[in-house]
């Protein structure tokens, strides 16, 4: 059976799994095994042996039940899924084994655990016929949502951990990607499936109701979480940011805020003062509106600025997720404005005290990596909180997604190129030659890159499954539009 693929889902209980399998069944092609390892029963809870073996047969020899599934699929594609605390002795070969098709699917930890609650007090695990739902109202328990959150970043971490010493592999889902089209057919890819993708979820949502309606101590639990306890109407998108047209070479910049931006700003600044004849301007007084009026036409509105476009390539740069708000984050902590940042302040409350700028640079304090990784995840919870009108910080309208922000330019003017900052030497060839224009030494581009993104701070050592669990939960639309992994370095 060697080069025969098989799936694997690894996840944890109501993460989505039955609806991702369920879905997978339906290809037509595949044969799901369930929970195959579970200690107390193989594959759901009304079976106890299969295919002759029993679970003393399957706990003796692991390797030899799953030989035996994949034995039994004939030409369809076999899988199961995997948690916490099924056969240890066979992770290696999941993790590891070139034929195995991995799955890993997370779900925001406080949805998860409300869930698995609903479920245990219900006795409802599926549901396919709505008239059969049982609603159930839960209390929330500090102590026993601590330890839930930390059992599911252990568990991630290990999964983690083991694919990268094992140079592995994997599709990362989140659990509102199995509302999505697309994903849903990355995953029959995957797999190595050629079904197609069900009309209608086989399975239905047990628990759509509001939370209100579902945490019996509601206003307790907003409080400790420090949600706002009444939803606030998110914000509107915004208007786009200027505009900026190169004077003399035939570019525009729709910048976005963070590294993407700044970046796509400097780019075509050096090409303007490399090729047309602009001015020199140092790296500050670039980022100064009125200075960088030397290089840019800005302002620009109507009927001018679509003259204005007529002759010039609109571009934008975009960076991953991660990078992005990990440089909001750090303007909050240590840029210009940091003494009058509410959120350092939010965060302070919550970890204590935060160096200074000039204690970080002069290296009297520094911020060790678990005390970085605490105050990133509790800004990522404030921006979530923002995002969706609760919580304690007003929205802003600079950090929503992207995807978002260019729909606002593309209405206005029309993109012709979108750039990823993580492939710059690629993409500013690409321009380059477009505008006839020289192209920029590496260098220089090494340059660009390394003033947009700060590392004095790196993201590497904040990124971890439950960071990972927030950026999705808050820029899920940048992962899908610009296609990018959970991870920056691409993993």
């Amino acid at each position: 059976m060697k080069n025969r693929p098989y799936f694997v889902i690894f996840g944890a209980m109501r993460t989505g799994s039955n609806l991702l399998e369920k879905t997978i069944e339906a290809l037509g092609d595949t044969v799901c095994y369930g929970e195959a390892y579970n200690p107390a029963f193989i594959g759901d809870p009304k079976t106890q042996d299969l295919f002759a073996w029993d679970k003393s047969d399957r706990d003796t020899d692991p390797l030899g039940f799953m030989t035996l599934l994949r034995g039994e699929a004939g030409g369809r594609i076999p899988g199961f899924r995997y948690f916490e605390g099924h056969a240890p002795d066979l992770a290696p070969v999941l993790l590891s084994d070139p034929d195995c098709r991995r799955i890993v699917l997370q779900r925001d930890p406080l949805a998860s655990y409300l869930s698995l609650k609903a479920a245990r007090e219900t006795g409802q695990w599926m549901l396919r016929n709505a008239h059969r739902r049982v609603e159930v109202m839960v209390c929330f328990d500090e102590q026993e949502f601590e330890a839930y959150r930390e059992q599911l970043v252990v568990h991630y971490a290990w999964l983690k951990t083991e694919m990268d010493a094992a140079g592995a592999e994997a599709l990362w889902l989140n659990y509102d990607d199995l509302q999505d089209p697309g994903q849903l057919r990355r995953v029959v890819q995957h797999i190595g499936s050629s079904g197609e993708i069900p009309q209608q979820q086989p399975i239905l949502r047990q628990n759509p109701q509001p939370l209100p309606e579902r945490v019996s101590n509601y206003a307790q639990m907003c409080d400790w979480l420090g949600m706002h306890p009444e939803p606030r109407k998110p914000p509107p998108l915004p208007e786009p940011k200027d505009i900026l047209a190169c004077r003399n070479g035939p570019l525009a910049v729709a910048p976005l805020d963070g590294p993407g931006g700044e970046a796509s700003v400097s780019l075509l600044y050096r090409l303007e003062l490399r090729s047309f004849g602009g001015p020199a301007l140092s790296y500050a007084q670039l980022q100064d509106p009125k200075a960088r009026q030397a290089v840019f036409l800005s302002g620009l509105q109507g009927e001018v600025l679509q003259s204005v476009l007529d002759t010039r390539q609109l571009l934008s740069v975009v960076c991953h997720p991660a990078t992005r708000l990990h440089s909001f984050f750090l303007t909050e902590l240590f840029g210009r404005d940091w003494h009058v940042s509410l959120v350092r302040r939010r965060l302070m409350a919550l970890h204590g005290g935060i160096p200074s700028p000039k204690e970080l640079e002069r290296k009297e304090k520094a911020v060790e990596p678990a005390r970085h990784l605490a105050l990133f995840s509790s800004f990522l919870d404030l921006l979530a909180e923002a995002q969706c009108g609760q919580g304690v910080l007003p929205p802003r309208l600079a950090w929503l997604p992207q995807a978002d922000l260019l729909r606002q330019y593309q209405a206005l003017a029309g993109i012709d190129r979108i750039g990823l900052l993580e492939d710059l030497p690629s993409f500013a060839s690409q321009v380059a030659e477009m505008a006839g224009a020289s192209p920029l030494p590496e260098k220089h581009l090494a340059a660009i890159v390394e003033r947009a993104v700060r590392d004095d701070l790196p993201i590497k050592e904040v990124m971890t499954p439950e960071v990972g669990f927030k950026l999705q939960a808050v820029h899920g639309i940048d992962f899908k539009q610009f296609g990018y992994g959970l991870w920056p370095d691409g993993q």
